[in-house]
């Protein structure tokens, strides 16, 4: 599940990130995310409609964790798909390159 516009959405097609164990750590960040300052090698998750990066990120919330993208054209942070509806946080992890 991602979001679009406001909504949680099923896409119709998509990728599986796999790798090795290991491959990959979570980077605690906050608020608008500038990939020029970003010191790690993020996972780039896809591209808004103007071409502006998304990368994968992710937020607990409650206990469980909830996948999501973060990217420079997202002010908030994170935005995540909860409960059928777009959602945000400044708090969240990006998945990052060892």
């Amino acid at each position: 599940m991602i979001t679009c516009n406001g909504k949680a959405v099923v896409p119709k097609e998509f990728s599986v990130l796999c790798a090795k164990e290991g491959s990959f750590k979570w980077v605690s960040a906050k608020g608008r995310v500038d990939p020029s300052l970003v010191t790690h090698r993020l996972v780039l998750g896809g591209n808004d409609s103007n071409g502006s990066p998304y990368f994968i990120a992710r937020r607990n919330k409650n206990g469980r964790d909830y996948i999501g993208k973060v990217g420079p054209s997202i002010n908030k942070g994170i935005s995540y798909p909860y409960e059928g509806d777009e959602k945000k946080s400044s708090e969240y992890q990006m998945l990052a390159f060892l």
